[in-house]
């Protein structure tokens, strides 16, 4: 994983699947570092219904593969069934009262916490990952 990827307050994983909130970033002897921890044992953490919900979405009541917050929406790939299941399926954003304003592939949790900030203004909270 790349520090520029990240931001202060997001999500990633360390190799011992320690998950850990980024507090800082920054240049160590020549090695860039996520919150202290060199950037290639940092790992993004895969989105699943469960994170999802830890994030403060809720499943849209008619479809099972939708959640909501505020105006933005993720689609999860209709064959994932599994609720706490990791998932490569494609996800999509959709921001806007009219579901057309746009839409975007994400595959990670700080992704989404990115992408969140930039259309809302307002960081992702979530609940603890441990």
């Amino acid at each position: 994983m790349k520090v520029t990827e990240v931001r202060i307050g997001n999500w990633v994983y360390t190799e011992k699947r320690h998950f850990i909130k980024v507090s800082s970033i920054s240049n160590d002897f020549g090695i860039m570092c996520i919150t202290h921890i060199p950037e290639n044992n940092c790992f993004p953490i895969p989105l699943s219904r469960n994170i999802i919900q830890k994030c403060g979405f809720e499943e849209v009541g008619i479809y099972e593969n939708v959640y909501h917050k505020d105006n933005i929406r993720v689609h999860f790939d209709k064959n994932c069934k599994e609720e706490n299941e990791e998932t490569d399926s494609v996800l999509f954003i959709i921001y806007g009262e009219n579901d057309s304003a746009f839409s975007k592939e994400v595959l990670s949790l700080h992704e989404l916490q990115n992408l969140y900030f930039a259309l809302s203004g307002k960081e992702l909270e979530l609940e603890c990952l441990i």
